[in-house]
């Protein structure tokens, strides 16, 4: 029910200010996002980076710019990714916002993996891994030993690549996270 979703969000942020609007728009970005509405999904995530901004919410402007970057590398911009994933690197460590570092780190991840640079997406993975160890985030730890298991494929080798897709369906499985289990 992501457009009645997206219309509470909306009636939520006629009370609102600040932050508060900063986390209403990434919210209404998401209910787009999700269904496949990626134009919509942009705009709400750039006017959440953008209020952010304005309101000097770093940790909230990491999350926005590191979700345009998902939408933009959804959508194939390529050539946009990189310079807001990075933007969000640099906020996120600035404000030790840990989760968000981990977020942008396999996001960035995934941009390399999905450019043909396996090797490369491996070292943000490992980042990426450390920091939802860290912070005992398990879904996200599933998450990347899944991808590291797919990005040692394609990089040769296989023999890491099984152990690491066996550790996440594990993982997957010990915390009910069916979709990565899939």
């Amino acid at each position: 029910k992501w457009d009645e979703a997206i219309t509470h969000f909306q009636a939520a942020m006629e009370h609102a200010a600040g932050a508060e609007l900063v986390a209403l728009h990434g919210l209404v970005g998401r209910c787009h996002q999700t269904p496949g509405r990626l134009a919509q999904a942009l705009e709400s995530y750039e006017e959440s980076a953008r209020l952010a901004e304005q309101f000097n919410d770093k940790r909230g402007q990491a999350a926005a710019l590191d979700r345009v970057g998902v939408v933009l590398r959804d959508q194939g911009r390529f050539d946009q990714v990189l310079e807001k994933s990075e933007a969000a690197l640099r906020l996120a460590r600035e404000t030790g916002a840990r989760v968000e570092q981990a977020s942008v780190l396999g996001n960035i991840g995934v941009f390399h993996y999905v450019s043909g640079e396996p090797a490369k997406a491996l070292g943000y993975y490992q980042d990426a891994l450390k920091i939802h160890r860290e912070t005992g985030d398990r879904h996200g730890q599933a998450m990347v030993l899944c991808n590291i298991g797919l990005a040692s494929s394609e990089n040769g080798q296989q023999d890491k690549a099984v152990k690491y897709c066996e550790r996440s369906l594990a993982l997957a499985r010990e915390i009910g996270e069916k979709r990565i289990e899939a």
